[in-house]
């Protein structure tokens, strides 16, 4: 089971850094940004498809076990309405989720693969300053864990982008 383990990060983790390998100009310029699902990167918002990747990690802990939690989402969006000051844009993409439970006599782990389908809205408030968006969000997640499940989730998020100019 410590290999599985050991696998399932390394595979998120080479999904989460899998942004270099898409080309240099649909990432110019890059964005990094912070909210409610983690850390954020996502490729130009100039363009009409865009690429978001987000990584959130998360623990817990009480007297009886220890929680490690990790979430890869990943996503391809296309821009249908873009303007100066904002764009709205939905797209598919997955949701990999990983959760370790360390409990005094046994290890519990669980791994869920979603897809979901991300609608939502990037402002850019400065006009001066475009170099930085608010995004709000909604992803609506098809999963077959026991059932076949749909979960709705929110993201409000805060980018940064870097200036591709050379």
């Amino acid at each position: 089971m410590t290999c599985m383990r050991c696998l399932t990060i390394i595979i998120s983790l080479a999904l989460f850094l899998s942004i270099p390998c898409l080309g240099q100009d649909f990432l110019k310029p890059v964005g990094v940004g912070i909210g409610t699902s983690g850390i954020t990167f996502k490729s130009n918002s100039e363009q009409p498809i865009n690429f978001i990747t987000r990584l959130g990690i998360g623990s817990g802990y009480s007297l009886e076990s220890y929680d490690l939690s990790l979430l890869n989402t990943s996503a391809i969006t296309v821009s249908p309405l873009r303007e100066e000051s904002w764009r709205l844009y939905f797209g598919l993409g997955f949701n990999f989720f990983y959760r370790q439970n360390f409990r005094s006599d046994d290890d519990i782990y669980n791994v869920n693969l979603e897809f979901l389908a991300p609608v939502g809205i990037e402002v850019f408030p400065f006009k001066e300053f475009r170099q930085i968006g608010i995004t709000v969000e909604t992803q609506f997640g098809f999963s077959r864990s026991a059932v076949l499940g749909l979960n709705r989730y929110g993201v409000l998020e805060f980018t940064y982008y870097f200036d591709g100019k050379e």
